[in-house]
């Protein structure tokens, strides 16, 4: 069957871009509850020895754990559930931290607790 080359090539374009559709509306994963393109929001909580600390590039690495963590303005830094301050944070002190990830991905800490014990 000989088709004219500009009625050929409208109909590979079509094609296409019926595929390119299905690929974007199904590329964002869809948890319950949550609009699509939305982040989805997991808490993780550890616990170990502040391997590291660094007060200008506001991150905390905890001892014999992979990633470097994320300090901000939202984070919470207590010592024994009582205010503290980021520079209250010491290299071998035992800390309980909240990281808040995305996509399983670590984000930020929610939370820092100093602990004195």
């Amino acid at each position: 069957m000989n088709l004219p080359p500009l009625l050929v090539g409208v109909m590979i374009v079509l094609s296409w871009s019926g595929c390119a559709q299905d690929v974007a509306t199904n590329s964002q994963p869809h948890f319950p509850g949550q609009a699509p393109g939305e982040l989805q929001q997991v808490f993780r909580q550890l616990e170990g020895r502040v391997g590291a600390v660094d007060a200008k590039a506001m991150t905390l690495e905890l001892a014999g754990q992979p990633g470097i963590f994320k300090i901000t303005a939202k984070t919470q830094i207590t010592r024994d559930h009582k205010p503290a301050s980021l520079a209250d944070i010491a290299v071998n002190q035992t800390v309980k931290i909240v990281v808040r990830m995305m996509h399983a991905q670590p984000n930020e800490l929610a939370s820092v607790n100093i602990k004195t014990n």
